[in-house]
């Protein structure tokens, strides 16, 4: 892979623990490409070298995250300081999935007796677990699942769901 097929997107900040996970600092712009993408390029001795992700938790506006094949403290401290870059046509490709929930911004959600929950504020696209972040009338988010079971209908200026019980006081 050259690097003008590249985007780069963020660094290495540390290690997380003695099981080789690391502290990514990813660039604003890119955290939802960056959530679902399964593959990054971390950049050593000027080559990009690419990783499959294993795992990744998001914790206080960054990412600790699990590599395949870096499984020790000593594996992780030799990408500190590295550049991190994901391929150009992976994540166009992504982009262009996420066009279908970026409509659902702003849209108001109740459920089905009418009462608001809130408004969709922002998603996370996995692959296979799409989220939408709806934010309350106190500024509360509340993760809701975009799925048949729990999304009845989606209006032009509302979302209806049904959603079990105690969701909502699980966020």
């Amino acid at each position: 892979m050259l690097i003008n097929e590249e985007y780069l997107i963020g660094y290495v900040k540390n290690t997380h623990n003695l099981k080789g996970e690391l502290i990514f600092n990813i660039k604003d712009f890119f955290i939802n490409q960056f959530i679902k993408t399964e593959q990054v390029f971390i950049n050593i001795d000027n080559l990009p070298v690419p990783f499959f992700i294993k795992q990744i938790k998001h914790h206080n506006n960054q990412f600790i995250v699990e590599l395949n094949n870096v499984n020790t403290l000593e594996k992780a401290s030799e990408l500190i300081s590295c550049t991190i870059s994901v391929d150009k046509q992976k994540l166009k490709n992504q982009k262009k999935n996420s066009n279908n929930l970026n409509e659902l911004k702003n849209r108001k959600v109740v459920d089905k007796g009418n009462n608001v929950i809130g408004f969709v504020y922002d998603y996370l696209d996995f692959d296979k677990n799409n989220l939408l972040i709806v934010k309350d009338e106190k500024g509360k988010e509340i993760l809701i699942p975009v799925n048949p079971d729990f999304i009845k209908s989606i209006e032009p200026t509302k979302i209806i769901v049904n959603l079990p019980e105690g969701l909502i006081d699980l966020n």
